[in-house]
């Protein structure tokens, strides 16, 4: 009888330095990137799904409500002038925030972004180069005043009083705006959301909005499998530019799919009766939790408004 003895090579067995096994990881390259992203917006509505879903103040708001009340409040942030008014505003966010039960870190990684480019951006606001008015403090001088063209550039440079207001300003109404909107995106379902802005557009808008997000995922998953096939059939690194080439031929390949996607679509709607014709199903209900929230917007608005609008 034949036997057949098996034996582990001695690379498999033998033991190895921490120096060795320290190997270099390799670069990530264009196609990992668009990999990368794909997944992270695929985790980040996933994410959202949880959040939405805990048993917060924000999240028994009726999504149409909701919607139109924060905007509501965006818009009435829009029209005040005093710092006191758009902090009280930031205040009841924050309140929000804390009563949905959605986690601080969560909530400063998202904000942080968005506030350090507007600061880099507002920034040069606070130069009398820009807005004039009475130096704070004096950055550098100049040998005398300058003119290009309209622009007038005097000996000092400063930071100005007014200017430094105005960047303030500027900054508390962004972080304010931005902590509300996101308020909506964060404590309400993503198939809730598309259903209920769609329910505020006229007939075809509403059709298209709700399709749109029915097949956004279907797309995104094509994408993946795409960039998969891709690095399972290379054997080497592909050039940078070879993969943007590649990225740039499948950009054009899913927007033909699209097209032909919506196009089998269409036929398969008039194949089965449809005729141009939309019917809303009202699956939302408006209950006491709403109305109270409703007139406490319409109230807190008026009083703010009333207050600081002299």
């Amino acid at each position: 009888m034949l036997q057949i003895k098996m034996e582990i090579p001695e690379w498999l067995i033998e033991r190895q330095t921490p120096a060795q096994l320290a190997v270099r990881q390799p670069k990530e390259g264009f196609a990992d990137k668009t990999l990368r992203h794909v997944l992270s917006f695929i985790k980040g509505t996933l994410f959202n799904e949880g959040i939405s879903s805990k048993k917060g103040f924000m999240q028994h708001i009726e999504p149409r409500v909701k919607a139109l009340s924060l905007i509501g409040l965006i818009v009435v942030l829009s029209f005040l002038k005093d710092a006191r008014a758009i902090s009280l505003f930031l205040v009841l966010s924050i309140i929000l925030y804390l009563y949905s039960r959605i986690p601080i870190m969560l909530y400063l990684k998202k904000l942080m972004p968005v506030v350090l480019v507007t600061i880099f951006i507002s920034l040069p606001a606070a130069l009398n180069l820009i807005v004039k008015g009475d130096a704070v403090f004096t950055l550098f001088s100049l040998s005398r005043d300058y003119t290009i063209g309209p622009w007038y550039i005097q000996k000092e440079i400063a930071l100005t009083r007014q200017g430094i207001h105005s960047v303030l300003m500027l900054n508390l109404r962004v972080l304010t705006s931005i902590s509300l909107a996101m308020l909506i995106a964060l404590t309400t379902k993503p198939e809730s959301m598309v259903k209920a802005i769609s329910s505020l557009l006229p007939g075809p808008f509403n059709l298209i909005v709700s399709i749109s997000y029915r097949y956004i995922f279907f797309l995104l998953k094509r994408v993946e499998q795409s960039i998969m096939a891709l690095k399972s059939r290379s054997l080497g690194r592909i050039s940078t530019k070879g993969q943007q080439r590649w990225v740039a031929s499948r950009m054009g390949f899913l927007f033909s799919l699209s097209y032909r996607l919506s196009e089998d679509l269409y036929k398969a709607m008039e194949a089965r009766g449809y005729k141009g014709e939309t019917k809303v199903i009202d699956i939302f209900r408006i209950t006491a939790m709403d109305i109270i929230w409703s007139v406490f917007c319409i109230i807190f608005s008026a009083v703010i408004l009333w207050k600081f609008s002299s």
